[in-house]
């Protein structure tokens, strides 16, 4: 995990020079993603925030 957080830190510290924060919307409708200003808030069901947990417990209650 250090390694790649040194890796992370290096490779921002070589390119900083071409990350422009203007050039963010462009970059954004670039890769497809959705800045949230015109579209809905997607709801999940309240499941899905339980279930990830469901196996972890079981490992804990009955290891």
């Amino acid at each position: 995990m250090v390694v790649q957080l040194i890796a992370v830190v290096i490779l921002l510290l070589l390119n900083r020079k071409r990350i422009d924060p203007s050039k963010a919307d462009e970059n954004l409708k670039i890769i497809g993603a959705e800045t949230g200003q015109d579209s809905e808030t997607k709801r999940m069901p309240k499941i899905a925030f339980i279930i990830p947990v469901v196996p972890v417990l079981m490992n804990m209650l009955f290891k």
